[in-house]
């Protein structure tokens, strides 16, 4: 479907029963990009969201069959290049890919990353769990890094709005 040269990092796929396809989110050429398969006929499309600032990671895709919306939760780096300031970003469109739009829910001094979601569409919230890094990455005389890495539940409007830390694990 993708073929050589495709996809940068992980896929992320969910089932959409209704309209009888597969829905898809993976970064190419270090840009968020939706797609899917139409069960029905077997027909691939997909579109790439490109966003000129920084690069995109490890997307995780969760999708809402009642409103039809795709909601994709990806790191992303602040300045091109970077892999030290990543924050985590919230996309949502259309099962088609269309009406594209995101929202950055988090911004810390250093990394954020490893996002995964989960939605509660009758209360019209998600919840994302990801690890951050509050300070930089420090080694050992022997060179064995210590990463600083800790993880966290966020919960926010469908919309992405209203975004707030509710729990870190040390």
């Amino acid at each position: 479907l993708i073929g050589n040269n495709g996809i940068d990092d992980t896929i992320s796929a969910a089932i959409d029963s209704v309209h009888r396809r597969i829905l898809l989110a993976y970064t190419k050429d270090g840009q968020i990009t939706t797609a899917n398969i139409n069960l029905k006929n077997g027909k691939f499309s997909e579109i790439t969201h490109a966003n000129a600032n920084g690069l995109s990671y490890i997307p995780n895709l969760a999708y809402d069959e009642t409103r039809d919306a795709m909601y994709v939760v990806f790191p992303r780096s602040r300045s091109a290049g970077s892999f030290g300031d990543k924050d985590i970003w919230l996309a949502k469109a259309h099962g088609d890919g269309k009406d594209y739009s995101e929202t950055r829910l988090t911004k810390t001094g250093y990394d954020n990353t490893w996002p995964f979601i989960t939605l509660n569409s009758p209360q019209n919230q998600l919840y994302v769990s990801y690890s951050f890094f509050n300070k930089p990455t420090t080694y050992s005389k022997d060179g064995i890094p210590d990463y600083h890495e800790q993880n966290a539940v966020g919960i926010a409007k469908m919309d992405g709005s209203s975004w707030k830390r509710i729990l870190t694990l040390t």
